[in-house]
């Protein structure tokens, strides 16, 4: 007879919880990677990563990782402050100075700052209808940042500046248009040199094209209201260019990678504890992420202390945590976009933490 540590005893139960969820919810496939305090890690994987084929889904298979992408824009912008380059209460009209930014709404009003925790009032730019009409008919589109912000050109402003909470991608698009001003690189080359590679993030990549290596297909619920197919990768190819999502998320990814960057990003071998501080720190305003749950630099701030993000993209869901308390940092991602009724990827993750803990 085997006889399981404590510790392997809890990641068992954790393997437990994801096959129950593809067992009994709409999920084709999860993969999960807890790493412990001591650095251990515990990569774990449950359903398909390809349903017609009947391919097994394992802990390198890579997803896209949706609006966790933010939490390297903040980064990025964080380091860009700490080598004085930038300062959260720069106005954006110090920056960004063609004079078709004038027409984003509050332009003329907001600082980086605003950005960064979404208290502009900009609206979101994904939330245009005619945007899945133009996917449809130019899938290998590549956006440009006034292609995005186009639509969002003289829309009513949601709420004043600093006065309120919502969430908006558009706000992080401007975010990296400032970064690429200021670096005269790109987002993602500035990306690669500073934070993927220095960390040994090598199975993080830019979603910048339909061809991603290593993607696994991605099966969508709530895309097919959009227009979109079922299985969202055919022939090693998205049904769309994911390079429109850009600084709102941008990367494919596995949960390990997802769960590494988490651990030295919070854990502080990052950015200095002053900056690393910043970002975990939530604003005053309520936001509608859940109770208690406030928003930092490109950061959740759960009620119990947790930070990370959650993301999606069509086709995947994912969600990325680390606990200051425990030292504990878990990732997990699915292949599959509908909410599932009792195992979505937050609650598996309180879960999981939970029988760590015990």
């Amino acid at each position: 007879m085997i006889h399981l540590s404590a510790q392997d005893q809890r990641i068992q139960a954790c393997q437990n919880l994801l096959d129950e969820a593809v067992t009994h919810e709409r999920i084709h496939g999860i993969t999960l990677t807890i790493i412990a305090p001591d650095g251990m890690e515990y990569p774990m994987a449950a359903g398909v990563a390809d349903r017609e084929a009947d391919i097994a889904m394992n802990p390198d298979s890579r997803m896209l990782l949706g609006s966790i992408g933010k939490m390297y824009v903040a980064a990025s912008i964080m380091q860009l402050i700490e080598a004085g380059q930038l300062d959260l209460d720069d106005p954006l009209t110090k920056h960004l100075t063609e004079d078709w930014y004038q027409r984003v709404p509050n332009f003329d009003q907001l600082t980086v700052l605003h950005l960064l925790r979404h208290t502009s009032g900009i609206p979101r730019w994904v939330f245009d209808p005619q945007i899945w009409g133009d996917l449809k008919e130019n899938p290998d589109k590549v956006w440009t940042i006034k292609d995005r912000l186009a639509y969002v050109f003289d829309a009513d402003p949601v709420h004043a500046p600093g006065e309120d909470w919502a969430y908006s991608d558009t706000n992080y698009i401007i975010l990296g248009a400032i970064l690429e001003e200021l670096t005269g690189t790109s987002f993602y080359a500035y990306v690669q040199e500073h934070l993927l590679d220095p960390h040994g993030l090598n199975q993080t990549s830019p979603s910048d094209k339909r061809t991603l290596d290593g993607m696994i297909p991605g099966y969508t619920v709530m895309g097919q209201q959009l227009q979109l197919p079922e299985k969202l990768v055919e022939d090693g190819k998205y049904a769309f260019n994911p390079q429109l999502e850009w600084c709102g998320g941008g990367f494919v990814t596995t949960s390990t990678d997802l769960a590494r960057w988490a651990r030295q990003l919070y854990g502080g071998k990052v950015l200095t504890e002053e900056s690393t501080e910043l970002m975990m720190t939530p604003g005053d305003q309520p936001t509608e992420l859940g109770e208690g749950v406030r928003y930092g630099f490109g950061t959740i701030v759960w009620a119990d202390g947790r930070v990370g993000h959650t993301g999606f993209m069509p086709g995947y869901n994912s969600a990325v945590q680390y606990d200051p308390a425990s030292g504990y940092a878990m990732a997990i991602q699915y292949n599959t976009d509908g909410p599932p009724r009792t195992h979505s990827a937050g609650v598996l993750l309180n879960k999981c933490l939970g029988l760590l803990q015990e």
